[in-house]
């Protein structure tokens, strides 16, 4: 049986402290990340639509790990700002030691200076900074985030066997 996964593709920047609020940090490199979503859809076009969103959050232990939640909110306030921010419940929280669910790459040079339009293949390189330095969580507030922001989605197939009674011989 056939069934499909919605791979996340996404970007983030590690962020900083300034005057109490936290903003992007364009003075450091951009990171590319990808993640299979584990949820099982029975079409390409459910996969396709999978409302999944990621973000970088402090465990119990004050560590840094992805959470991969069920919702993505988005749109216009009562104030007519825009607002985009992760919802729902945790499907899966991922650790940096657990390296076969998700792929980081970093980009060769600072923020600031990058194109306008880069090339995931060849102006990126893989990255396995642990995030506790990479995010430099030492020196994080309490209550830390690093939203990803979702940059597109592809669709990964998963083969699943069907369970088979045995006969008597």
């Amino acid at each position: 049986m056939i069934k499909y996964r919605c791979l996340f593709l996404g970007d983030f920047y590690r962020n900083r402290l300034i005057d109490g609020k936290l903003y992007d940090d364009h003075n450091f490199y951009n990171f590319q990340i990808e993640v299979i979503i584990p949820i099982d859809y029975d079409t390409e076009e459910e996969a396709t639509h999978c409302p999944c969103s990621l973000r970088f959050e402090l465990d119990d232990d004050g560590h840094a790990v992805l959470r991969i939640y069920s919702d993505w909110k988005q749109g216009i306030d009562k104030n007519g700002e825009w607002f985009e921010h992760v919802d729902g419940n945790i499907i899966d929280t991922i650790k940096w030691e657990e390296h076969w669910k998700y792929k980081i790459s970093k980009s060769k040079v600072i923020s600031k200076n990058m194109k306008l339009v880069c090339d995931g293949l060849t102006d990126y390189v893989p990255d396995a900074t642990p995030w506790d330095e990479l995010f430099d969580i030492e020196n994080q507030p309490k209550g830390w985030v690093n939203t990803v922001e979702s940059l597109a989605y592809g669709i990964s197939i998963v083969q699943q066997k069907q369970e088979q009674g045995c006969e008597p011989a």
